[in-house]
Formats: C-alpha cells, sequence, structure tokens
C-alpha cells in the first residue's frame, strides 16, 4: 500500500496540472474597470453599444404679403378679406422619432488571451470597436447642422409684383387763351401747355382692375370659340395658361402674395434610467416667432419623455442572485435590453408617440466562463445574437 501512494499522488499531480493548464489556456473577458496583473497584458478589447433617440421636426413659416391696391380690391372687384398688411405665422407640420446606436464608453471590456490558447474564436469587430459589425452613422448626432439662418428668413420686397402701369404718368394738357389788342382790333390767341402729372395710386388699381376683367373676358372667349380659329387643344391649353397667370399677377395686386418654406430640426436625447417619466424640454416654439431656444421667455415648450416597459424584471432579479455565486472569471458580457415608450409633445398635444428598443435601460449580464468557442451580438443593441458551445 505505501508503495502506490507514490504512484496515485503522481497521478493527481498531473490531472491537477492538466486542469490548472486547460483553465489557464481559457479565454476571459474582463471589465475596463478591473486592475489587470501583468499576465494579463495580450488581449483584445471591444465595447457594447448604447442607444440614442433622433426627434426630427419640420416647421412650416408663411409669409403673407399685402398688395399695393389691396384697400381698394372690395370696391374694384369685390374681393373681401385680403389682408391689408405683412404678417408671418408658423406651424409644426410633422414630427418623428428615429433610433440609432453608438459606442458606450463606460461599457468597455478586455478580452484576454492566453500564450497558449487551443480554443478557436470567432470575433467580428467594427472600427470603432463594437463586436460583431456593429454599425454606428454620423448623421446621428447629437447635434446636427442647421441650415443656415440667412436661406430661410429671406426678406421678401414689394419689388415681387408685378409694375403694371408702365408708363407710371399720364399726360395733362392745359388749355391757356391769351387775348391781343392791336389798336381797336381784338384777338384771341390759342395755345396749349403740356405737363405731365403721376397717376394715383387709385387710379393705378382702376386700371389693373380694369385689365383684369379684360383678360376674364378674353379667356371666356378663347374658351368659347369667339375667335372662330381652330387651335389645337395643345395651343388653348397654352395660351389660357398664359392668360390666366397673368391674370393671377394681376390679382396679387389686391389680394397680395403668400410664400411658403419649410425648416428641418433635430434633437437628440440619450435615454438613461434615472430621467424615465421626466419631460425633457427639446425647444420651444411659437406660432409668431417659429422655434427658440429652450431658455426662451416666449412660445410653448416641445417636450420628450419615455417611460420603461419593463419587460426584463425577472431576468434583472434572477442575475443579482447569479452575480453572488463565487466565480473566478466570466465569459464574454452582452446586453440584454429594454424596450420604452417614447412621447414628443408641444405643450400638452401630442406630436408623435414610438416604441424603441434601448439597450441602456436594461442589464448587462455575461455567458458562462468554459464551453464557448463562438459568439455574435446584435451591433445596434449588443444583444446576444448567435452562439456555438463546445462539446464536453
Amino acid at each position: 500500500m505505501n508503495k502506490l501512494k507514490p504512484a496515485i499522488l503522481s497521478l493527481i499531480f498531473f490531472a491537477l496540472t492538466g486542469i490548472c493548464g486547460r483553465i489557464a489556456a481559457q479565454v476571459e473577458i474582463v471589465s475596463l474597470d478591473r486592475e489587470l496583473d501583468n499576465k494579463y497584458n495580450e488581449g483584445i478589447y471591444y465595447a457594447l453599444p448604447k442607444n440614442k433617440i433622433r426627434v426630427d421636426i419640420w416647421v412650416e413659416r408663411v409669409d403673407i404679403v399685402s398688395g399695393p391696391y389691396s384697400e381698394y380690391a372690395s370696391r374694384l372687384l369685390g374681393l373681401d378679406n385680403v389682408p391689408r398688411s405683412n404678417s408671418t405665422v408658423y406651424h409644426i407640420t410633422g414630427a418623428s422619432m428615429s433610433s440609432f446606436s453608438e459606442v458606450d464608453q463606460e461599457q468597455f471590456y478586455y478580452i484576454r488571451i492566453p500564450e497558449k490558447n487551443k480554443n478557436n474564436i470567432f470575433l467580428s469587430l467594427s472600427p470603432e470597436g463594437l463586436m460583431q459589425s456593429a454599425y454606428w452613422h454620423e448623421t446621428g448626432k447629437a447635434s446636427e447642422k442647421k441650415k443656415q439662418e440667412k436661406d430661410f428668413e429671406k426678406p421678401i420686397f414689394r419689388d415681387e409684383f408685378m409694375d403694371v402701369t408702365v408708363p407710371g404718368i399720364i399726360e395733362k394738357v392745359d388749355t391757356f387763351i391769351r387775348r391781343i389788342n392791336v389798336d381797336t382790333t381784338t384777338f384771341e390767341e390759342v395755345f396749349f401747355r403740356k405737363t405731365f402729372i403721376e397717376k394715383s395710386t387709385e387710379q393705378k388699381a382702376r386700371e389693373a382692375a380694369n385689365f383684369i376683367l379684360k383678360l376674364e373676358e378674353d379667356r371666356f372667349g378663347l374658351i368659347t370659340g369667339y375667335q372662330e380659329v381652330s387651335y389645337s387643344a395643345e395651343t388653348m391649353a397654352y395660351m389660357n395658361d398664359q392668360l390666366l397667370n397673368l391674370q393671377n399677377e394681376y390679382l396679387a395686386l389686391f389680394k397680395g402674395k403668400t410664400t411658403t418654406t419649410t425648416r428641418h430640426y433635430s434633437f437628440v436625447l440619450e435615454p438613461l434610467p434615472d430621467n424615465a417619466d421626466q419631460r425633457k424640454v427639446l425647444c420651444k416654439f411659437s406660432p409668431t416667432q417659429g422655434v427658440l431656444d429652450t431658455k426662451s421667455p416666449f412660445g410653448e415648450p416641445v417636450t420628450i419623455e419615455f417611460t420603461k416597459a419593463g419587460n426584463i424584471t425577472k431576468v434583472e432579479q434572477h442575475h443579482k442572485v447569479r452575480e453572488q455565486a463565487k466565480r473566478k472569471s466570466t465569459g464574454f458580457f452582452y446586453r440584454i435590453p429594454d424596450k420604452a415608450n417614447f412621447t414628443v409633445r408641444a405643450g400638452e398635444g401630442i406630436l408623435t408617440d414610438n416604441q424603441f428598443v434601448i439597450s441602456q435601460l436594461g442589464t448587462i449580464v455575461f455567458l458562462p466562463f468554459d464551453g464557448v468557442s463562438e459568439v455574435q451580438f446584435h451591433p445596434e443593441t449588443g444583444s446576444l445574437k448567435y452562439i456555438r458551445i463546445k462539446e464536453k
């Protein structure tokens, strides 16, 4: 029996040596928050993504310019409710939300690869360090460049109205009679002196109104065939369009002009567990001034808020118990995301609402340390997509 002890001890020694060697040859995943020994210097870094919400808002600006003959519109043409002064109004015409992913700087991990590695490891990293072909685009920035204000705030001048009074002056003829006495004979010499005076606004308005009525008659005659000329359908349509366009230009002198431009705004929100169920002000909006800064005393606030769905509550509770277990190392870290409901409001009115999967609202868990040879992640959320487990 005593002779068997050295043999048994040798077998135990070699068995333990093989187990330790096998454990030491495993790939180990550690968080960057953990201090590493010198022997852990060789390895690869990877990161998990986080999600942000981009809110896009479209605002329409309507510039109303009164016509120079607006005060005569009702009397000469019977047009009521025409604008008598210039004005500008803004409307929110649309809003939408979308999500995008980027690197979470708080979630970097280190893949320690031992010198004697016997396992086959399959990894795919993006240039940013996200696992398995993670995707991240530059137009999702929090601060998207806005268009130049000068392009949107283009002033409107009265020069946009066509000048229908050509020439803008009329001829005035005055008659003078001069009596000449020669001896006992008296005769009269008649001569004329011409001067030019500028037409009044009412005279110009009457001329424009008469021309509008004349164009209406010409269009009626064209459509009814008064000209007795057999024009083709294309020619008839072309002439009618030209007369109509000219008539609309003259009508604008009374009705005014309306110019509409649209502007696009983008805002970015990073949802965090601490700011759930809280409204964040994106901007302020005024019907007379448009989109304003959040600190402006004017306008009503445009806000966004979100509520967690709470779909992974049981997973979080179970993982807390799992973390309490004593283990030397862990496998790959990955996310289990949660959903959230987002709502964008202007005042108390809802502009848009949607539901998105948000990585950072979920929890971070890890794979087993042993037995995993290949793993892939969803690039948008960092959640588990594919795993290969070794046969024992």
